[in-house]
């Protein structure tokens, strides 16, 4: 893993190694790695002459081909029901609801709020808008993380 890694490698880690030479990943990094989908072509060509890796690495394709479908459908069913709570809120008949119940207060740190997030707009997909900027995704913490 190299510093020099994509924008597709959701997470940041303080600490990266460089492997220059042969190198036998544990299944955290063979995860990390498949998840980039930055090392996909390394990945076959490691793959190729063996059967059971060849087909333990086509199941990891068809599952993170799912996942990505997964997550937009989950997407979609994280807007939808922001619409309802949206309505269940900000109606004439409100939703009351009677105690004690305990809600957690976000923390407001003013001085480390960041002004503006740049995401970055790719070639092949319109500039993202506030529908597409979910703050639970690893990346939305990787654009605040470059912006301080």
């Amino acid at each position: 893993m190299s510093s020099a890694l994509s924008y597709s490698s959701r997470q940041v880690f303080s600490h990266e190694i460089t492997h220059t030479g042969p190198f036998c990943p544990s299944a955290f990094e063979l995860l990390f790695l498949i998840n980039s989908e930055d090392y996909d072509d390394q990945i076959t060509a490691a793959v190729q002459d063996n059967d059971r890796l060849q087909a333990f690495w086509g199941s990891m394709l068809f599952l993170r081909g799912h996942r990505h479908r997964m997550n937009e459908a989950l997407a979609q069913l994280d807007r939808q029901a922001g619409t309802f709570t949206e309505a269940m809120t900000n109606d004439e008949d409100t939703i009351q609801l009677i105690g004690p119940i305990t809600v957690p207060v976000p923390v407001l740190d003013v001085e480390n709020l960041p002004v503006h997030i740049e995401i970055p707009k790719d070639a092949d997909e319109p500039f993202p808008d506030s529908k597409d900027i979910n703050p639970n995704e690893p990346a939305f913490f990787h654009e605040l993380q470059q912006t301080h």
